[in-house]
């Protein structure tokens, strides 16, 4: 998207001739808007750094066609911290985003890890009652057989 903006851009600045009050053009915040996209949402920075080179592109052509005014140096820095901002920007909430990711991420993660620790400790203690109801009901076999072999023997004599 940001290539076919930059070329709409392109067409816009070769049609348009520089006028005084006409800047900025629509296509001009177009590409801003595209590299502020592409700088947030795309899946590795480098394709943010690549969306920076029309933008500029642009700005050394609008630097170039306002130079017959004077003091074109001050455009071309305007314009380059405009789009400077704009780009920082981008990659401002790109990187809050991740890091928020990131701290979901870790959050689902534990809480997963919290559960899963929560029903070893369920199982454990299942199994120690079972050891614990085990060891009673084996006490009290051994003295019904202790005493019913006891009360046989007494009995005979």
């Amino acid at each position: 998207m940001l290539g076919v903006v930059s070329v709409l851009a392109l067409v816009q600045v070769i049609v348009t001739y520089p006028t005084v009050g006409g800047d900025p053009l629509p296509f001009d915040i177009a590409v801003l808007i595209a590299m502020y996209s592409v700088v947030k949402y795309a899946d590795k920075l480098r394709d943010g750094v690549i969306a920076a080179v029309p933008v500029a592109t642009g700005v050394v052509i609008e630097t170039v066609r306002h130079g017959d005014r004077g003091m074109w140096w001050v455009t071309g820095l305007f314009l380059g911290a405009v789009c400077t901002a704009v780009w920082v920007s981008g990659y401002s909430v790109r990187t809050r985003r991740l890091y928020v990711e990131g701290l979901e991420e870790r959050a689902v993660t534990a809480e997963r890890e919290r559960d899963h620790l929560a029903r070893l400790a369920v199982a454990d203690e299942r199994a120690s009652i079972a050891r614990e109801l085990h060891d009673v009901v084996a006490h009290s076999l051994a003295v019904m057989i202790v005493q019913a072999t006891g009360g046989a023997s007494t009995s005979i004599t």
